[in-house]
């Protein structure tokens, strides 16, 4: 039986905080169910394990084909929409580094002439993700704007949208996380992608340099607050959304004060999630908690702990 839970409401556990944006509420009529809980769990518990790997080319039929598709963007350009499967049943298939986790799955393409890229901001809404040991967030979770992908000379546009993700509790899949994905379009895609790059890095990288990443993480907003004021965006006709009052989620361009993902908190940065087992002496560890912290991507710094 495929069973999923409503809005969740605070519980009593210390590890369920709960600080949902005004906007979540509006996107949880998107969520799409295709697997029992114990199914599942059963078989994603597999490649929790150290050394395994959930490859495109494995579990096919069990897991990769099995997978909803969602409304991601429609292109403001050619209003061509892009549409991917996701695995919004946990956060298991959304860590690491990999912008591309979104599309992960085989049969996804990109859509139109006018697609750069997507970028996605994974924001816990207060939780403590408890039913992971780790759980890494590259790009951060509160969602920024790439100016450089949005020069006026460009002809270029951006369109942010958002899903729940759930983990099982009480075996049910309960909504409690948040993806938020930028997706950038422009008349020239190769042309937006080189002149980010000279902007970003006007005296080149070096020849053994790892590979350049389109993106910045939602910490670019400390030294520049602007590209978190999305409003801001909003205003100058760069950034469009999908309305969710809508059930086609037309796109729309406005008006400002029509915008519902103004005001999104977070960490506002690259986190790590990470529980440990209980030192054998708590000097070795004064922030450990039993339901886990969370860090700074370098873990030496901690972001948020269980009170």
């Amino acid at each position: 039986m495929v069973v999923c839970q409503g809005f969740p409401q605070n519980t009593a556990r210390e590890s369920v905080v709960g600080k949902y944006h005004s906007s979540f509420q509006q996107t949880l009529w998107q969520l799409q169910i295709t697997f029992g809980p114990d199914e599942y769990m059963e078989l994603i518990s597999k490649y929790m394990q150290p050394g395994m790997i959930l490859w495109k080319n494995i579990e096919v039929d069990t897991y990769w084909n099995k997978l909803p598709r969602y409304l991601i963007a429609r292109c403001p350009l050619c209003g061509v929409r892009l549409t991917n499967c996701a695995d919004t049943h946990s956060l298991f298939e959304w860590g690491g580094s990999d912008s591309k986790n979104l599309s992960s799955h085989p049969e996804n393409a990109i859509p139109c002439a006018h697609f750069v890229g997507v970028e996605q901001f994974i924001n816990l809404n207060g939780n403590f993700p408890t039913e992971l040991n780790r759980f890494s967030c590259t790009w951060g979770d509160v969602p920024i704007i790439i100016p450089e992908l949005l020069l006026d000379e460009l002809h270029a546009g951006a369109v942010l949208h958002s899903l729940p993700i759930c983990r099982v509790e009480e075996d049910a899949f309960t909504p409690r996380y948040s993806v938020y994905t930028v997706t950038y379009y422009a008349d020239s895609p190769a042309q937006a992608r080189e002149r980010s790059f000279q902007l970003h890095y006007p005296d080149g990288v070096g020849e053994d340099s790892d590979p350049v990443p389109l993106f910045d993480t939602s910490g670019r907003s400390y030294r520049e607050p602007v590209v978190s004021d999305l409003r801001h965006w909003v205003e100058r006709g760069k950034l469009h959304w999908l309305d969710l009052d809508d059930p086609t989620l037309p796109l729309k361009s406005g008006p400002a004060n029509h915008f519902p993902y103004a005001g999104i908190q977070g960490v506002g940065r690259s986190y790590t999630y990470r529980k440990r087992p209980k030192p054998r002496w708590r000097w070795l560890d004064r922030n450990w908690h039993p339901d886990g912290v969370i860090y700074d991507r370098s873990e030496t710094e901690v972001l948020m702990r269980p009170e």
